[in-house]
């Protein structure tokens, strides 16, 4: 700690990770404390609750640690009582940013124990007290009061309040949106490249609150503009204002590209930039799937097909080429093709999915019921296409892995034994009619 003012060594003590494993956490023995309040009146003090807090975590005593934190550590910074090292702590903005950090650990407590209630309370205390440390002029205060309001928004979200949590989202940007604005001044290397990603995920947030509303346009609109933000350093446009009015549901004309420029936009970064984070990847990958399944909602399959197949992409790089959840957008993307009665397209899209499926190893009953549900669904698609041969072909496929998985009295089973008597059916019909027909030629 050499060379460091007391007011530092409390700030860097009280930034410290609240979970420490109890080996590093000073003073504290390995058993938690029988005692409900401390006496804080020194660093070393801060230090110790911190321990207690994280022994509490450790065995999974939520309300506990919440009541150390409540009861010992933001009364004293309340107070202004504490002293760092042997100097006394007289600095009101930073007791003000340590008490929004406490409240936050307590919500994010109160967050993992399903204290919904609680825990947006916790949380709006926190942007306030953000809020009141030079109002959001610095790069702290910003970040402070915009995660609060964001983890408030989470926590009213959870209580299916989703105006009030689109509120406390639609709050955070407008902060964000006022630093951004400041950051104009500064030249491109000094601007902070994570606020892109915060405004992104935030904006997805809004979108949620958008849609369980039955706001689909708006829930569009956030996610064009998560789109843009994540794109602003390759479009001409720039960076898009954040802050948008909710009763508007209509992009104004000529003012944001169309999802194709943005489309193309990410191809270039793609180009361009030798090394793109995961995160912004994985960030990207999720708006486009939200976004298609909003405009699935609104019956725009074509440019949900567009989303589909760019977040399949992003996908198979963060993910893999055969994780689930990549083979869960691209059976998405089949099914928006057959709405579109593109069937030779997403003929194959399952085709892809059943190689990918195949050379994995065939040893358990998920494998063959994967394997089940993909031929079924390709035979539905030969159904719509009139190919009855084919769709026969792909059922054979289906009861082979049923048989193989499940018990021989499945419901399963029998229902496909079903659809195939019905297509044989079909089949020697046309074969009947065929047979007719050449007779009387």
């Amino acid at each position: 700690e050499g060379g460091m003012t007391a007011e530092e060594r409390f700030w860097w003590a009280a930034r410290a990770p609240l979970v420490t494993s109890p080996s590093s956490a000073v003073g504290v023995e390995s058993a938690v404390p029988e005692t409900g309040r401390f006496s804080v009146e020194t660093l070393d003090d801060v230090r110790k609750i911190h321990g207690v807090v994280a022994l509490h975590l450790r065995d999974g005593r939520f309300s506990e640690a919440v009541g150390v934190l409540a009861a010992s550590l933001l009364p004293a910074l309340a107070s202004g009582g504490l002293s760092g090292g042997g100097g006394t702590d007289g600095d009101g903005a930073l007791r003000l940013s340590l008490a929004g950090m406490t409240l936050r650990n307590i919500g994010t407590i109160q967050l993992w124990a399903g204290s919904y209630e609680r825990a947006a309370d916790s949380f709006g205390r926190a942007a306030a007290d953000s809020s009141a440390v030079g109002n959001g002029s610095t790069e702290g205060g910003t970040f402070d009061e915009t995660s609060s309001l964001n983890l408030r928004g989470l926590s009213m979200f959870s209580l299916e309040k989703y105006s009030d949590a689109n509120k406390s989202f639609l709050k955070s940007l407008a902060i964000m949106q006022r630093h951004r604005e400041r950051e104009q001044a500064q030249s491109v290397e000094d601007r902070q490249r994570p606020h892109k990603f915060a405004a992104g995920k935030t904006l997805n947030n809004v979108s949620c609150a958008f849609f369980e509303m039955g706001y689909y346009k708006s829930a569009c609109r956030a996610l064009h503009r998560s789109l843009l933000v994540y794109m602003s350093d390759d479009l001409e446009c720039g960076y898009p204002n954040l802050v948008f009015d909710a009763g508007r549901e209509d992009l104004p004309e000529g003012k944001f590209p169309s999802l194709t420029d943005i489309m193309n936009g990410l191809k270039t970064r793609e180009m361009e930039i030798d090394h793109v984070p995961l995160e912004f990847e994985l960030d990207v990958a999720i708006t486009f799937a939200n976004l298609a399944y909003l405009l699935v909602k609104r019956k725009k399959f074509s440019a949900a097909a567009v989303c589909l197949a760019e977040a399949a992409s992003l996908q198979k790089r963060v993910f893999g080429h055969d994780h689930s959840i990549r083979l869960s957008t691209m059976e998405s993307l089949a099914f928006v093709n057959i709405k579109m009665h593109r069937y030779d397209r997403a003929l194959r899209v399952f085709e892809d999915m059943l190689r990918l499926e195949e050379n994995k190893i065939a040893t358990s009953n998920l494998y063959h019921l994967t394997i089940a549900k993909l031929l079924g669904n390709m035979s539905y698609v030969y159904l719509k296409m009139r190919k009855l041969s084919a769709a026969l072909a792909c059922l054979r496929g289906v009861i082979a892995n049923q048989e193989a998985s499940l018990p021989p009295g499945d419901e399963s089973i029998e229902q496909t034994r079903n659809f195939m008597a019905d297509i044989e059916a079909q089949l020697r019909n046309e074969q009947d009619g065929g047979g007719s027909q050449d007779a009387a030629e």
